[in-house]
């Protein structure tokens, strides 16, 4: 019945389970007992195969249910056929196993009564793979020593941000707060988000794209300034270009038409006050956690982060290893405001935080606002009802139905919003692999694009506007991009950007603007995107520029340049940090960003573990008005009917401590 677990010898997590039977066969030496039997060999290979796949979903541990899978051999893309009596006798085998591996001190039991996350057992110190016990045996979870002590931990420091009372509200906020939110025509969710985060020392506002999360922000925002001109607000994304693009959103809010609303905020954000006044500051988490605070030593629990508001945006992306340094540094006393879309995808590392801590029915219901009326996409317009559909909350067969049909019915005769989709194979002509429907959407846009781009090298060349043609150029770019859920292979970035690269060099070649020799590297309308952050050049990881001459003034020959368009950045290529040709991006790459013209490249297998519901809305959500999907009918049924399922314990941990800290405040009263 049972599976013998093979994996490749090179598997980091397969040479980890060896290393421990190699330890459990010393340990029984010295201690005179009989070496490992082959059951165990099983075990610990369907136990380390259980986790390698974990790791490769994103799961922060496994369930006993997911090795009883492992051990019978069973696909998961095939469902399960375990029955309760195979399920009973396999948990049963399990058991033993563990216990086998508990003698030997590879694996310790969770220390689940402690309330706070801060006091691990003495177990859970030494043993490499913890048990955590649950009142199902299916339920039951492995993890690894050092991720079920972030977990806890995260839980936590969660929990006791959530703990600190509610204030009532000075009249003098209340009073601003009506007024601003009823001038700029807030809804009655921004509202209340607005209310909760200033009533509450913590809170969680949710929204997809256009519902106004950086308005409510800002609102948040003026309303504290007005009580206490003097905070410092901290500004945390997981990524240099979230964190610079909030800044952006931010200092676009308080300098646009709304400005007149926002004079503190305008005051710090533009830096125009004293220094023993205000400030805003923005940095990446990562940073924010190496950066010394103003008592000279990074942040610790005991030297927490230096401010009064921490606003932390984008924060799906952000996975439990990220949290739970970040929530760790965070000073009780700190006033906290979590940004992000739940849809969205989930972080690349492990873990579904941002789920966890919006989940309306969990340990922080109380604390959460959900922002749901987009500004982005008018209600009721082709874009709104496909969203809506692919977040469905009927039976997933009946919402692919709906979405084939959306994605079916005639355009919008103003040509405002359109939903397109073409299910062709892949192609052998011209090597790219690309359907033709996919050659004739990336022609058309980068048709426009070559045409900008040689307007701005005869500017260049003609000592013309220059300026005004590299801005044509850049809102040519920002007008569209391909966004594909693969790196590599047929319907990839990699397969986008080479027919991109090879359109754009053929029509330099045709204009007599391509030298073989010097743009072999790198040659006009390169498009890249930054891959690490350099603080000393002012880039970062997901910054976009293009490679273009530049004659400064004075010079006669213009130098080839990189122009980072958001910023203004001006970078020779051969200083750029880690970079890759960008025509096209992923679309984990694209989370906050939007485009008029978005084109999204699904998976070429239904298999794929990047079909999914969250990549699939993640990307049509990037336009701001049209979405045309390339993909086979399978791989988009797919990906509607398939949400992503993560492994974790941190929402019912939460859940848990919550209930234990509730229970022991009732039997001290």
């Amino acid at each position: 019945m049972y599976n013998l677990i093979t994996k490749p010898a090179d598997s980091p997590l397969f040479a980890m389970g060896e290393a421990l039977l190699r330890m459990s066969g010393r340990r029984r030496a010295a201690e005179g007992r009989p070496p490992a039997s082959e059951d165990l060999h099983i075990f610990v290979s369907a136990l380390f195969a259980a986790f390698a796949a974990a790791d490769e979903k994103g799961s922060v541990c496994i369930s006993l249910f997911d090795l009883a899978r492992e051990l019978a051999g069973e696909n998961e893309e095939e469902g399960s056929l375990l029955n309760d009596a195979d399920v009973e006798e396999l948990t049963a085998f399990i058991g033993i196993r563990l216990d086998e591996l508990r003698r030997d001190g590879l694996v310790g039991s969770a220390d689940s009564d402690a309330d706070d996350g801060e006091t691990p057992g003495a177990l859970a110190q030494t043993a490499p793979i913890l048990f955590d016990k649950a009142e199902s045996k299916r339920d039951s979870r492995l993890y690894f020593a050092r991720a079920y002590e972030e977990e806890k931990g995260l839980a936590g420091a969660l929990l006791r941000l959530a703990s600190a009372p509610s204030r009532k509200l000075p009249a003098a906020t209340k009073r601003l707060a009506d007024s601003l939110t009823a001038e700029l025509g807030a809804d009655r969710m921004q509202k209340k988000a607005v209310i909760s985060a200033l009533e509450k020392t913590f809170c969680v506002i949710c929204g997809g794209p256009g519902t106004g999360k950086t308005t409510t922000v800002v609102l948040i925002l003026e309303c504290l300034l007005a009580e206490n001109p003097n905070l410092r607000i901290y500004l945390a994304a997981p990524t240099g270009k979230a964190a610079s693009r909030m800044r952006q959103s931010v200092q676009n809010m308080t300098s646009g038409v709304h400005a007149q609303h926002f004079p503190r905020m305008k005051l710090v954000a533009d830096g125009s006050v004293g220094a023993d006044s205000g400030l805003v500051e923005e940095r990446t988490i990562h940073k924010w956690l190496v950066t010394n605070t103003p008592a000279g030593k990074r942040p610790s629990p005991d030297n927490p982060l230096a401010c009064d508001v921490l606003i932390i945006d984008e924060a799906s992306m952000v996975d439990v290893h990220l949290a739970a340094r970040l929530f760790s540094v965070v000073d009780p006393k700190t006033r906290v405001i979590v940004l992000g879309d739940k849809h969205q995808l989930a972080a690349v590392g492990p873990g579904a935080v941002f789920a966890d801590m919006s989940d309306k029915k969990g340990a922080l219901a109380k604390h959460v606002v959900e922002l749901q009326t987009s500004r982005r996409f008018v209600e009721g317009s082709v874009i709104a009802r496909l969203a809506s559909a692919i977040n469905h909350t009927t039976k997933s067969q009946r919402a692919a139905d709906e979405v084939r049909a959306i994605l079916e019915e005639p355009s919008d005769p103003t040509g405002r919003w359109i939903a397109d989709w073409h299910a062709e194979e892949l192609s052998p002509q011209d090597g790219s692999g690309l359907p033709s429907s996919a050659r004739d959407w990336l022609t058309g846009h980068l048709s426009r694009y070559a045409n900008a781009l040689l307007a701005y090298l005869s500017a260049v060349d003609s000592d013309g506007d220059a300026d005004a043609a590299w801005t044509v150029l850049w809102q040519v770019l920002q007008d569209f991009r391909p966004l594909c859920a693969q790196r590599r292979g047929p319907f990839s970035v990699e397969a986008v950007n080479a027919f991109a690269e090879d359109y754009v060099r053929a029509r330099l070649s045709a204009a007599g603007r391509l030298d073989q020799r010097l743009d072999a590297l790198h040659y006009p309308g390169e498009v890249l995107i930054v891959r690490r952050n350099d603080d000393m050049l002012g880039v970062f990881n997901g910054d976009v520029g293009i490679v273009v001459p530049v004659k400064e003034a004075g010079e006669k020959k213009p130098v080839r340049t990189v122009i980072f368009g958001d910023s203004g950045r001006r970078i020779p290529p051969a200083l750029l940090p880690s970079n890759d040709t960008a025509f096209a991006m992923t679309i984990h790459q694209s989370q906050g960003s939007e485009f008029r013209h978005v084109a999204v490249f699904l998976p070429t297998s239904a298999a794929s573990g990047l079909a999914t519901r969250e990549l699939l809305y993640t990307g049509v959500t990037r336009t701001m008005g049209s979405v045309t999907i390339f993909g086979g009918e399978d791989v988009l049924r797919r990906s509607v009917e398939t949400p992503t399922v993560r492994v974790s314990g941190l929402a019912e941990r939460m859940t848990e401590q919550a209930a234990r800290t509730d229970l022991r405040a009732k039997g001290e009263g």
